[in-house]
């Protein structure tokens, strides 16, 4: 745990493009330097403790993450998911 943010500011800086912020990559847990990087808006969207998931095989992504990859808009996406793939929750 950091003592206080010069710290933590030293270990993650420099920032590796402008437009990346710090996002944790487990959001249960806090700002540690195992849990911390730099992502997009979108990555960190996709990493948020309320977005819903959905299963197929062994892969869980969220509803945009399987728009990108099936060349779909959010809506399509979500329709296709909700009739044909399971439900899970992330944590």
């Amino acid at each position: 745990m950091y003592k206080n943010f010069e710290e933590f500011y030293n270990d993650v800086w420099p920032r590796p493009w402008p437009w990346y912020s710090i996002d944790r990559i487990d959001t249960n847990w806090n700002y540690e330097p195992w849990n911390c990087r730099w992502a997009t808006i979108k990555e960190q969207a996709n990493n948020k403790s309320t977005n819903v998931f959905y299963r197929i095989w062994e892969d869980t992504h969220t509803i945009s993450e399987r728009a990108d990859l099936f060349d779909m808009n959010h809506s399509q996406a979500k329709k296709y998911l909700q009739n044909h793939w399971e439900r899970v929750f992330k944590y």
